[in-house]
């Protein structure tokens, strides 16, 4: 299981989950990516608007922001390194927890997506 190998290379195992993963799972669910002129989703941190913490983590991600409207709802998806969906939850707030007690020790992609903020992606390092 190529989740459970350490490659050590963070940039390696983000560039194979955006390549394999399909971001409109939900297409009534409209976000627009942050994206560059060249159409790709940029990885530039001064953009996030969503704190992921703690990461890595085992059990609880915590995620938090200052940016969201009022009453937008925030769809949260999370892909294994092969881009299947492990996790979709949505939710509402500036504060969410998600569980990751389910998930196998590894590296994932979580992708938060709001009408108001777009796209966000972030990896997640499952440890125990």
């Amino acid at each position: 299981d190529i989740a459970n190998k350490d490659h050590g290379d963070r940039a390696w195992a983000r560039s194979m989950l955006t390549y394999l993963t399909d971001l409109e799972f939900y297409p009534e669910f409209i976000a627009t990516p942050r994206s560059s002129n060249n159409g790709s989703i940029q990885n530039d941190l001064s953009i996030l608007t969503w704190k992921v913490f703690p990461n890595p983590t085992s059990d609880l991600l915590q995620l938090s922001t200052a940016q969201v409207a009022d009453g937008d709802k925030v769809q949260i998806q999370m892909f294994d390194v092969m881009g299947r969906q492990v996790l979709t939850q949505i939710g509402s707030g500036k504060e969410i927890a998600v569980s990751t007690a389910h998930l196998n020790e590894g590296i994932y992609l979580l992708t938060i997506k709001t009408v108001s903020n777009g796209l966000e992606q972030h990896s997640v390092i499952i440890q125990r």
